[in-house]
C-alpha cells in the first residue's frame, strides 16, 4: 500500500546510441510477459522494448524491426532458437531470467493447462493433475532447467556473455526487487539504452510494474495461487537437492551470481518444500 498512490517523475532521456537487443532468455512462464514489458517500457519509454522471439505478428518476428527492441525473450534450447547463427543480429551480453524450479515447474504446467487444455484461466489445476504431471514430467523438467543454464553459460560462452541474471524471488521482494531494478537500469544506460527514470522511483517503478495483485499474491502465499501450494515427494526432494548441489559444484568457481542464486534455491527446497506422496498413492 505504501506505493499504491505513487508518481513516477520522467527524468530527460538519457542519451542512447545504436544497440542490437539482448537475449532475454529464461525457462518457459519464469515470468509474465506482460511484467517484463511494463518494466522495460517504464525504464527506457520505449513502448515495445520487450519482444518475443515467437511473435507471429510481422514486424515483431525474431525481434528485428524499425523501433528499438531491449530484451528478446527466448526460451531456446527449450525451443531451439539457434542463437549461435543470430550473432549479427543479437549483442553478445544476455539478461538472464531465473526461478526456482519448484515454482516454475508447476507455474508452466498450469499455463500450457490453460492455453492446450481449455482449463479455466487464472485457476489452478486439481492437485490429483498436477501430482499426476509431476510424477510424469518433472524429471525431465528439471533436467530441461538445468541444461538451459548451461546452453547460456557454457556451451555458447565465446559468444555470449551472461551479465546480469534477474531471480524471480528477488524481483518480487519488496525490498530486493527495487535493488535489483536500479542495476538492471544502470546496465542497460552503460549499454547505450534510454533511460527515463531516476533511481529515486525505483520503488514506484517496481511497484507499478508487478501490480498489486501479483505482489501481495506472492507475500502471502509465496506463490501465484491460493488454493494450494504444489508439494513434491521425499524422492524429488532428494533429486531437487542432488541437482542443484551438482551445479553449485560446477559454478562455484565460474559465477558467484549464479552460485548464490542456486545456493539460496537449495535453502529453499531444504526447509520450505510442501512434501506430497507419489500420484499412485492419493
Amino acid at each position: 500500500d505504501e506505493y499504491e498512490n505513487c508518481t513516477i517523475k520522467n527524468r530527460p532521456s538519457s542519451s542512447s546510441s545504436t544497440r542490437k537487443p539482448l537475449w532475454a532468455p529464461s525457462y518457459p512462464n519464469t515470468l509474465d510477459d506482460s511484467i517484463l514489458k511494463n518494466l522495460i517500457s517504464t525504464i527506457t519509454g520505449l513502448s515495445t522494448g520487450v519482444k518475443s522471439y515467437y511473435a507471429q505478428r510481422k514486424g515483431l518476428r525474431k525481434c528485428q524491426s524499425s523501433d528499438v527492441t531491449v530484451l528478446c525473450h527466448v526460451v531456446h534450447p527449450i525451443v531451439t532458437t539457434n542463437p549461435l547463427d543470430l550473432t549479427s543480429m543479437f549483442d553478445s551480453q544476455v539478461i538472464y531470467i531465473i526461478r526456482n524450479p519448484t515454482t516454475v515447474f508447476p507455474v508452466h504446467l498450469n499455463y500450457k493447462a490453460i492455453k492446450y487444455h481449455h482449463h479455466p484461466s487464472k485457476t489452478q489445476v486439481a492437485v490429483d493433475s498436477w501430482r499426476k504431471d509431476r510424477d510424469l514430467y518433472f524429471a525431465d523438467g528439471l533436467q530441461g532447467w538445468k541444461d538451459q543454464i548451461k546452453e547460456w553459460k557454457v556451451s555458447m560462452k565465446e559468444v555470449y556473455n551472461i551479465s546480469m541474471f534477474i531471480p524471480f524471488e528477488h524481483l518480487v521482494d519488496a525490498t530486493k526487487g527495487p535493488e535489483l531494478l536500479k542495476r538492471l537500469t544502470k546496465l542497460l544506460e552503460d549499454f547505450g539504452f534510454p533511460i527515463v527514470v531516476a533511481d529515486d522511483d525505483m520503488p514506484c517503478v517496481w511497484y507499478k510494474a508487478l501490480g498489486k495483485e501479483i505482489l501481495e499474491q506472492i507475500d502471502s502465499h509465496g506463490y501465484e495461487y491460493s488454493d494450494y501450494m504444489p508439494g513434491y515427494t521425499q524422492e524429488h526432494k532428494d533429486l531437487l537437492m542432488k541437482e542443484l548441489s551438482s551445479m553449485v559444484e560446477e559454478y562455484k568457481d565460474d559465477d558467484k551470481e549464479l552460485l548464490l542464486i542456486l545456493q539460496e534455491y537449495m535453502d529453499q527446497v531444504q526447509s520450505d518444500i510442501s512434501l506430497d506422496q507419489p500420484y499412485k498413492d492419493v
